[in-house]
């Protein structure tokens, strides 16, 4: 092997998936009987654009590939018309996949070639507008002028989605499996990846989105019934009443001990009741069931006064 080189992958080559190692090794023993140089590795913008497996070939084989340069066009149109239509892929959901990342990083490609086009009209034009008006420095005068090449500058840029329907058409997949792709990609990008590696099966890829989603709702609705769920709490009413934050509860519906289960019912009132109010909003309510003793209906009055 005389030649040397050593060549990057453009990005547009490397949307497909990676040839598995069976076909790769026909590949192989294929390229070490002789290369065909009617199938040159193409090389746009100084990277493999087509031709990578052949190069790893090559490479692996020790035979000197033959190369030609591309440059017509849109690097992942072309891509797509030399892999996408002939490839055996493993799903149409694989194929969609792969197809929906071409259309749009072509797209991107585009916008950016006319943004530089742009700039150099604009350039371009600029620049002879100074030498009119050297040459013509007459105030006032607009002569029109003509740059050779000129064209003029594209539309402001509209940020277009293809349809469904569009992206099927142009990848040759049904709408479904263009949904199918959409709902992998959107849900779990590292997964859409193994997919279009051929490491996973869009259905499989599918149902574990589908499991996801449902352990999402079941999280999700556990969590509302933990919000809205009555919580029985074992311990004593102080402790209880402490752990709660001032003026944040809007009822308070309490039958503690009567006088008759009590000693001292004055001092047992003294230690929770003005706690316990503390705890209701003002636009709260509190209601105490009370023995109907005359001396504990006058503790409590008496405890509230003197809350006041």
């Amino acid at each position: 092997m005389t030649d040397k080189s050593l060549y990057e992958f453009h990005p547009a080559c490397l949307l497909y998936p990676n040839m598995d190692p069976e076909t790769f090794m026909t590949l192989r023993s294929s390229i070490g009987a002789g290369y065909d140089p009617s199938h040159p590795i193409l090389l746009f913008e100084g990277k493999i654009l087509d031709g990578r497996h052949r190069y790893l070939a090559c490479q692996a084989e020790g035979v000197d590939p033959v190369y030609a340069k591309w440059d017509d066009g849109n690097p992942y149109n072309f891509a797509w018309r030399e892999n996408g239509v002939r490839r055996a892929w493993l799903s149409q959901e694989q194929k969609a996949l792969v197809g929906i990342d071409s259309i749009d990083f072509s797209g991107i490609w585009d916008a950016e070639k006319a943004r530089v086009m742009d700039a150099a009209n604009q350039a371009r034009s600029e620049s002879a507008k100074a030498q009119h008006e050297v040459s013509n420095p007459r105030i006032g005068e607009l002569k029109p002028f003509l740059v050779a090449g000129q064209v003029d500058p594209p539309p402001e840029m509209v940020s277009v989605h293809p349809s469904r329907d569009s992206k099927a058409a142009t990848l040759g997949v049904n709408s479904s499996a263009i949904k199918r792709a959409e709902t992998i990609k959107r849900h779990d990008p590292e997964l859409a990846n193994q997919v279009k590696r051929g490491e996973v099966k869009s259905g499989k890829a599918l149902t574990t989105i589908k499991h996801k989603k449902l352990e999402e709702k079941l999280k999700v609705s556990l969590a509302a019934q933990e919000a809205t769920q009555p919580i029985i709490k074992h311990q004593s009413a102080v402790d209880f009443l402490t752990s709660i934050a001032d003026q944040s509860v809007d009822l308070l519906l309490t039958d503690p001990p009567y006088s008759t289960d009590v000693e001292d019912i004055a001092a047992f009132v003294s230690t929770w009741l003005h706690l316990a109010l503390s705890k209701i909003k003002p636009t709260g309510r509190a209601y105490i069931c009370a023995g109907a003793y005359p001396h504990e209906v006058h503790a409590y009055l008496t405890a509230k006064a003197d809350i006041r």
